[in-house]
């Protein structure tokens, strides 16, 4: 009898110590002193296994499977929110949750696309009563001005460089272009600018995965150099295939000191979206225009998706498959491939009347 008593003390000793523990992390625990904030994406779709499987690799968790016994037992596994969240480790279950499936009912959807440029979100933020574009652009700099001789664009490196380390390697003189990463998001009515701006850049960090920066690396080439390649081929070729054979011939252009001639960098200059830039708007003189200046445009001429990313940093090299010096777009948004400058102005005549 006493043996059995010995036991229950110790059963009831050991479920008091796990219900202290589950007590704990669902509604008591908060996040250790100078705990650093981790910014945390929920991608649009994602279920409570991948949102538990990322809130354990982020350290903001210690377990998976109490987390998601958590959301059943609350009934909320249907309620998250996709977006950017600001979190802790050490932060309750409870307090994870109610931040990440509760919709904030003063928060506004914005889409903002593949290939957009800084005067396009700008417009955007602007028509969603979100911000004047002159707020947007004294936090992120204005597109297709040239602040090189001035040494520095009005803000963006001095108020984002230290937090996100993939703007090291960005010249003062250019604006963000390029690195607020296309997505749709939800915004705050009350927002700032900078706050605004460090949501895309945060979605841009969590974008470039360290295997991407590790090849960038290895190739001996810097991210604004890889962003600024990716903003042409996304305005250039919408498959990816294209985008890749497309990121081939701009780096073999490069290398053989041949000029890039992309009109999509004339375009960013001019405001326009045609196919084929006009002679008039090839002789303006832009450091954007790769007609007449040799290498790459000052820096990138929008906001590229991960695929254009990509095809940066992995061209399609191979002499067979990829032997051209030359290709254009269609008004349809095909892509027509040339050998030689012959070749090429024989395709511009026939496809680009």
């Amino acid at each position: 009898m006493r043996k059995l008593l010995v036991v229950f003390i110790i059963l009831l000793f050991l479920s008091a110590l796990f219900g202290g523990y589950l007590l704990n992390i669902f509604y008591l625990s908060s996040p250790a002193g100078g705990a650093s904030t981790v910014k945390f994406i929920i991608e649009r779709g994602e279920g409570v296994g991948k949102i538990s499987y990322k809130l354990k690799e982020a350290n903001i968790i210690d377990s998976r499977f109490w987390f998601e016994m958590f959301v059943w037992f609350k009934g909320v596994s249907q309620r998250f929110q996709y977006g950017i969240f600001d979190l802790k480790s050490g932060m309750s279950y409870r307090e994870i949750m109610e931040l990440t499936t509760l919709p904030q009912s003063a928060d506004t959807e914005v889409l903002l696309q593949e290939g957009l440029n800084l005067k396009n979100y700008a417009s955007i933020l602007e028509e969603k009563g979100l911000l004047p574009t002159e707020d947007f652009w004294d936090a992120v700099g204005q597109p297709a001005i040239d602040y090189s001789k001035k040494k520095s664009a009005p803000r963006p490196l001095g108020d984002f460089s230290k937090e996100f380390s993939f703007l090291s390697d960005k010249p003062n003189f250019v604006s963000l272009e390029g690195y607020l990463f296309p997505d749709t998001y939800r915004f705050n009515k009350d927002s700032s600018a900078k706050k605004i701006a460090q949501k895309m850049l945060a979605n841009f960090d969590a974008k470039l995965s360290q295997e991407l920066r590790d090849e960038i690396k290895k190739q001996g080439k810097t991210i604004f150099s890889i962003i600024t390649m990716a903003s042409i081929i996304e305005r250039e070729a919408q498959s990816y295939e294209d985008k890749q054979m497309i990121s081939g011939i701009f780096w073999r252009r490069l290398r053989a000191y041949m000029p890039l001639q992309a009109d999509s960098t004339v375009n960013y200059v001019t405001g326009k979206s045609d196919p084929s830039a006009t002679y008039a708007d090839i002789a303006i003189d832009s450091p954007w225009n790769t007609y007449k200046h040799q290498g790459l445009p000052l820096g990138p001429i929008c906001n590229p998706g991960i695929d254009s990313i990509r095809a940066a940093i992995y061209p399609e090299n191979d002499s067979k498959k990829n032997p051209y010096f030359y290709f254009l777009t269609t008004p349809e948004g095909e892509v027509i491939y040339s050998k030689t400058l012959d070749e090429h102005n024989k395709n511009k005549a026939k496809y680009l009347k």
